[in-house]
Order: structure tokens, then C-alpha cells, then sequence
């Protein structure tokens, strides 16, 4: 029995050794894509798709109108007004950007696998990484699906070393 436990000693020391070998072991690198909502949020509200979106938000407005449908006429103008609202807040602030994320989904993760990422975040969320974590800017990457102008490109670079305002200050904003 005596020998049975001296045997086992130095197997249970080997597994204790590569135990403590896998904690010691420093995380894997983590590459985790970041974007800046505002961008997204700008080139979304130039890209065509939201132009056709204005045009059929006319159309209804103009179609109640012909039909003397002013309760209608007011819910259109409201809808539009919210939208307006919600774009200024997007566009200025941090305010949730998932209402345009929806038309670029399919293309994230080609863009992650471009980027050589393991995560794409809105950039203002991250709170707190640990060293060694690495981010990477994907937001060219993500208005890319809007097709942006030059004029488009230039705005969001001009944001790019700009922080965004408060939700307050972003309300009273022109």
C-alpha cells in the first residue's frame, strides 16, 4: 500500500503542475472590432436607402392629404418627426443605432472576417478592456454597405477625433 502511495506522488504533483500551468498562462489576444455609432448613423441618413424610406413617408403624407385625412396627415408628420428626433440623437449623441444596424447584418460578419476580429461593438459601450485586447476601428467598413459619397466619407472623418454630446446636449443641439 505504502508503495501504491508513493507512486501516486509524483502523478498527482504532475497534474497539480499543469493545472497551475493553465492559469498562469496569459489570455489568448482578443481583437475586438469597435465603430462609431454617429458615423453609422450619418451615413445611413445620406444613403439611399433612407432617402426611399422619405419618399414613401411623403407618399402617405401626401396620399392622406388628397383624401382629407388630417388625423393620418398628424400621424405621418409625428412619424417623421420621431424619426428626425431619433437621427439628431443618433447622429450627435450615443443613442442606440439598432433601427439601422438591421440593414447592414448580413455584411458584419464579412466585415469582422476582413478586419481580422473576434467581436464588432459601438466603440462608446466598451467600458473597460483588459491589456492586451486590441481595437480595431471597422466603422469605414461598416457605412460601407450605404455606399457613402465623398462628401459623407468626410463628415465621419471629421467626427472621428470628436466626442459625442450628452443626451442633453445633443436635444438642445441645432
Amino acid at each position: 500500500m505504502k508503495k501504491l502511495s508513493l507512486l501516486s506522488i509524483p502523478v498527482v504533483l504532475a497534474f497539480v503542475s499543469i493545472a497551475a500551468g493553465w492559469t498562469e498562462r496569459p489570455p489568448a489576444a482578443l481583437r475586438l472590432g469597435v465603430f462609431d455609432s454617429r458615423a453609422i448613423a450619418v451615413a445611413f441618413a445620406r444613403s439611399e436607402i433612407h432617402a426611399q424610406w422619405m419618399k414613401e413617408l411623403l407618399a402617405r403624407k401626401e396620399a392622406a392629404e388628397k383624401r382629407g385625412n388630417e388625423k393620418e396627415v398628424a400621424a405621418v408628420e409625428a412619424e417623421g418627426a420621431r424619426h428626425q428626433r431619433r437621427f439628431h440623437l443618433q447622429g450627435f449623441s450615443v443613442a442606440p443605432i439598432d433601427d439601422i444596424l438591421v440593414h447592414i447584418e448580413k455584411a458584419l460578419p464579412s466585415i469582422a472576417e476582413k478586419a481580422g476580429v473576434d467581436a464588432i461593438v459601438n466603440r462608446w459601450n466598451v467600458v473597460h478592456h483588459r491589456p492586451g485586447v486590441e481595437l480595431v476601428d471597422v466603422t469605414e467598413a461598416m457605412i460601407a454597405p450605404f455606399h457613402p459619397d465623398e462628401q459623407t466619407l468626410a463628415i465621419v472623418r471629421d467626427m472621428k477625433d470628436k466626442k459625442p454630446l450628452d443626451f442633453e446636449q445633443a436635444e438642445h443641439a441645432d
